[in-house]
C-alpha cells in the first residue's frame, strides 16, 4: 500500500515527467513514421563507408539492440526519481534531438544494404524479423544510438547516481550502438551522428537562454 500511494501521488517520479515522456513517443512515432513514409517514397542515399563493409554480421546482437527499450526505459525512469531538474533538461534536448532527426529524416533520407540471411537458429531468424517489421530507412542520426548516448550523458551529470549503475550505463549504450552495425540496422557515419547530437542538444539546452523558460515551466510541473 506504501508504494502504490508513492506511485500514485508522485513521490518517486512526477506524474508530470512520466506523461512528457508518453508526449516524448508519441513526438518519437510521428518523426520516425514520417521519415519512413519519405524515405520508402523517395530517393534515399547511402552513406556507407568502406569500413561499414567488413563489419561482419553477428545475428546475436539483435537481442542487445531488442534490449534499447528496456535499457531506454529503466534510465529514463531513474532520471525523473533522482533529479528533476536534469530530467527536464533532458526533455528539453530530446525534443530537440528528434526535431532535428525528423528534418534530416525528410530531407537527406538515408539507406543501406542489407545482407541477405541464410542461417535457420533463433537470433538469425529473429534479425530477418527485425528487418521485415523495419525497413532500411531513417537511418541518419540513428535515435537507437542518440537515445542511448542521452542516457549517458544525463547520468553522468546526476551526482546521486550510484557509482554501479553509470558503469552499466556506459557499457550498455556502447553495446547498444554497436549492436546497430552487427546487425546492419546502422553505418559507422549514423552511430557518430546520434552521438553527438546527443552532446551537442544536452549541451545547447543547459546553456542556451532561449529555452529558459519553457525549462521554469517544466520544473515547476515537475516539483
Amino acid at each position: 500500500m506504501i508504494i502504490w500511494k508513492k506511485i500514485r501521488t508522485g513521490e518517486w517520479i512526477p506524474w508530470t515527467y512520466l506523461l512528457m515522456l508518453v508526449f516524448d513517443l508519441v513526438y518519437n512515432s510521428l518523426v520516425y513514421c514520417g521519415g519512413q513514409w519519405v524515405g520508402t517514397h523517395t530517393k534515399a542515399w547511402n552513406i556507407e563507408t568502406s569500413l561499414d563493409q567488413q563489419i561482419p554480421v553477428i545475428p546475436w546482437f539483435v537481442g542487445i539492440y531488442l534490449s534499447f527499450f528496456l535499457f531506454c526505459t529503466v534510465n529514463f525512469l531513474v532520471m525523473g526519481y533522482f533529479e528533476k531538474k536534469k530530467a527536464c533538461l533532458f526533455l528539453c534536448a530530446e525534443l530537440l534531438a528528434k526535431t532535428v532527426c525528423g528534418i534530416f529524416y525528410l530531407c537527406f533520407p538515408t539507406t543501406n544494404l542489407r545482407p541477405e540471411i541464410v542461417g535457420t537458429d533463433f537470433w538469425s531468424q529473429a534479425l530477418v524479423g527485425l528487418y521485415q517489421m523495419d525497413a532500411a530507412v531513417n537511418l541518419f542520426p540513428s535515435i537507437h544510438c542518440m537515445d542511448s548516448w542521452f542516457c549517458v550523458v544525463v547520468i553522468r551529470n546526476i551526482r546521486n547516481v550510484p557509482g554501479w549503475h553509470r558503469v552499466i550505463t556506459w557499457i550498455w549504450a556502447v553495446a547498444i550502438c554497436a549492436s546497430t552495425l552487427f546487425t546492419k540496422q546502422h553505418g559507422i557515419l549514423d552511430v557518430a551522428a546520434g552521438i553527438a547530437l546527443a552532446e551537442i542538444c544536452y549541451a545547447c539546452v543547459v546553456r542556451w537562454k532561449k529555452t529558459e523558460r519553457f525549462r521554469q515551466w517544466m520544473e515547476k510541473k515537475l516539483a
